[in-house]
Order: structure tokens, then sequence, then C-alpha cells
């Protein structure tokens, strides 16, 4: 096989894109939920002081509706680019810690199909960003040789 072809075809960027693909395909399934209109509100009022919420989360949610309105598929492209990019770097996790294609293809199914991460992919909410910013923190401490 061409090494482009290999590049292309890791674990990684594959179940990426097929995370995001499902999440595009079944996001707009359910109605808005009531965080959603509330992050929606929050945003359009952005203020540093929330009690129950920092303010991106309701940012990105203002953003994103005023981008595409009652489509809930454009609507909730945020959080599916969020668990697209979280399975991604948990197969690259894998193959830096010295996984094979095996283990990333493995860790990259688990966490795509995790019930958790699921639901945080279907709908805004305050921890979209949370599973890939821990992510990203134990890549840096790995990453410091």
């Amino acid at each position: 096989m061409p090494v482009h072809l290999q590049r292309w075809l890791r674990p990684s960027l594959v179940l990426g894109g097929i995370t995001l693909l499902l999440h595009l395909l079944f996001n707009a399934g359910y109605g808005i939920n009531r965080d959603e209109l509330y992050f929606i509100v929050c945003g359009q009022r952005l203020a540093w002081g929330y009690v129950d919420q920092p303010p991106l989360v309701p940012m990105l949610a203002a953003w994103s509706y005023a981008l595409s309105g009652d489509w809930l598929t454009g609507f909730r492209l945020v959080p599916a680019l969020a668990l697209s990019a979280t399975v991604v770097m948990t197969a690259e996790f894998v193959r830096l810690a010295g996984g094979g294609r095996f283990a990333q293809w493995l860790a990259g199914l688990c966490t795509a199909l995790a019930p958790q991460f699921l639901a945080i992919g279907m709908i805004f909410v305050t921890d979209i960003f949370q599973p890939i910013s821990w992510l990203a923190c134990a890549w840096i401490l790995v990453r410091q040789e």
C-alpha cells in the first residue's frame, strides 16, 4: 500500500471521520434541549461571572445558533467536532504510547461508542470540551521526556 494512502487510512482518521458522519446523521433526531436554549440566551448576553458555567460554551452556542438557526445538525456541529477530535486524539495517543494498529482501533472504537461520549456529542453541554482537554493534558505529560 502506498505511503500516502496509509497515512489517510490511520485508525484515528477513519474512526474520527465515521464518528463525525454518524453524529451529523443522527444529531437532529432529538429536539432542542432546554439547556441548549439556556446557553443560547446566555451567549447572547455574555458575562465572565456565570455561576453555573464558564462563558465559552454559551458563546459557542450563540454563535452556532446565529449561523445555523433552527437547523439542529448545524447547531450541534461543535459538539460533534469535539467528540470526533477526542476519538482521533485517543487513537493517536495510543500510537504515541507504542500501541499497534489493533490497539489504536480498539481505543478509538471504545471512545467513539462509550455512552457518556455519545451523549456529550449529541447536545450542547458544558462538558463538551472536558474529555479532549484531559486528553490534551495527558498528551503533554507523556510528551515531556
